[in-house]
């Protein structure tokens, strides 16, 4: 276990590496080396101290609200969307960051801050794991593109445990986007989505490389990867409690559904940029009630919780390009 003390004097190292970088026009000048700033005991901090040294980096090394980065990815980095071997380590890679030289190419602009999964269950719950314990972590909002006009909404959580990995929800409406509706708190996000498009229709290149990526992970068995591509999975989520402490009789749901707080909502035609309006945000604020149903039966939801903000939101370096949101592969089972 790893002290208060030690975890000062790591903040102490960041500092040092955070303090030759400047901003310059919205992108940020200099190169230090991000794998090298956590300790090597890592994984097996409490969460409360891993949510301590994530929030630190990521705090300290913001972008100014008048100079927020804007460029979508270069072409390159695009082409790697129809590589399945690249996709397939959003499900392989485990670390909270971005494998070294790995770049971020959907959703690569966005805003973070520190949250709780506060549950308010019904007794009559049967949900498992995070979704029993709740526990704290980080959330990250984000677009597909700035300048689309798409406005393709998205938002990943981040659950801290004791002492192993951590437990990752990646979460949208719909890939397509929200059309010229420009209010971030418009719809509510879900981890099954429908595919662009009507349903039937051939996959695009892009979609049927995460196909391919998906269906050749390790283990070969059905249930050792999502059903689609589409599909981001629920079950090792509630393998697990906040606490370390693993499930021996896992009940996941099916789908989960974050209902965004009406009270954020702002006028769609709103032009400012969405990353201004999340900076406003004030610790304390339900971001949004948690939702879930059991089965794709189900046909009503049953209440899990609600995602309450536990810091100010911050845009910065190193939420959009090293803060890593793993994706689930363990599929659903009744």
């Amino acid at each position: 276990m790893v002290s208060a003390g030690m975890i000062h004097i790591w903040r102490a190292l960041i500092a040092i590496q955070l303090s030759s970088i400047s901003i310059h026009h919205g992108r940020v000048v200099g190169s230090p080396t991000w794998a090298g700033l956590l300790p090597d005991s890592y994984g097996s901090l409490s969460a409360d101290a891993k949510q301590d040294l994530l929030w630190y980096q990521i705090s300290s090394s913001r972008y100014s609200l008048d100079q927020l980065p804007i460029e979508p990815p270069s072409q390159a980095n695009l082409s790697n969307l129809f590589v399945p071997k690249y996709l397939q380590k959003s499900f392989t890679w485990q670390g909270d960051q971005m494998p070294e030289g790995r770049t971020r190419i959907l959703h690569p602009y966005g805003s973070v801050c520190k949250v709780a999964l506060e549950i308010h269950y019904p007794e009559s719950s049967t949900f498992t794991g995070i979704f029993r314990t709740g526990g704290v972590g980080l959330f990250r909002m984000s677009v597909g593109q700035i300048t689309n006009d798409s406005f393709p909404v998205g938002v990943a959580l981040k659950i801290f445990v004791d002492g192993q990995r951590s437990q990752n929800f990646v979460l949208v409406n719909t890939v397509e986007g929200q059309g010229l509706n420009r209010n971030f708190f418009a719809k509510t996000m879900r981890n099954i989505f429908p595919p662009a498009g009507p349903y039937g229709r051939e996959l695009n290149p892009a979609e049927k490389a995460f196909q391919t990526s998906i269906f050749s992970l390790p283990g070969g068995e059905a249930l050792d990867h999502p059903v689609d591509f589409n599909d981001i999975p629920l079950y090792e989520q509630a393998s697990v409690q906040s606490d370390g402490m693993d499930v021996s009789e896992v009940v996941a749901p099916y789908v989960v559904s974050f209902r965004p707080n009406p009270a954020l909502a702002y006028d769609e035609r709103d032009q400012t940029d969405f990353r201004k309006r999340l900076a406003g945000i004030p610790s304390g604020t339900v971001l949004y009630t948690v939702v879930g149903k059991r089965t794709l039966d189900d046909e009503d939801s049953v209440m899990i919780g609600q995602l309450v903000s536990r810091s100010e939101v911050v845009t910065s370096r190193y939420g959009d390009e090293v803060l890593f949101f793993n994706h689930a592969t363990k599929s659903w089972r009744p």
